[in-house]
């Protein structure tokens, strides 16, 4: 619902918005609770060895790869699991951490 308020909820993810839209507003700040990219949303994530478990809805055209994601005021690389689905939305899906995370630099 954050994502939804902040108008940054990535247009693919609209179909799932009904999934959430009942659910408890988090009072924490949209940077903790999602991880970011055009074609990729990873809800709540949890810090776990080597990454994140969490809440994942994302388009074909990211699976597989290796993507940076806005998350903590930081730049984050991920790489996306394996799927074949055109659009994903799964639960408890663990994702790898590529790189350590750098600041955003914002102009």
């Amino acid at each position: 619902m954050a994502l939804v308020k902040a108008k940054r909820l990535p247009g693919f993810a609209l179909p799932f918005f009904s999934d959430f839209k009942h659910g408890e507003p988090s009072k924490a700040p949209i940077e903790q609770v999602v991880m970011l990219h055009p074609e990729f949303v990873f809800l709540d994530p949890q810090s776990i060895d080597g990454g994140f478990i969490g809440t994942m809805i994302a388009e074909h055209s990211v699976s597989g790869k290796t993507i940076e994601v806005e998350h903590m005021e930081q730049i984050w690389t991920i790489q996306v699991p394996e799927f074949e689905d055109y659009i994903l939305a799964k639960n408890l899906v663990e994702i790898d951490v590529v790189m350590p995370p750098q600041p955003i630099v914002r102009e």
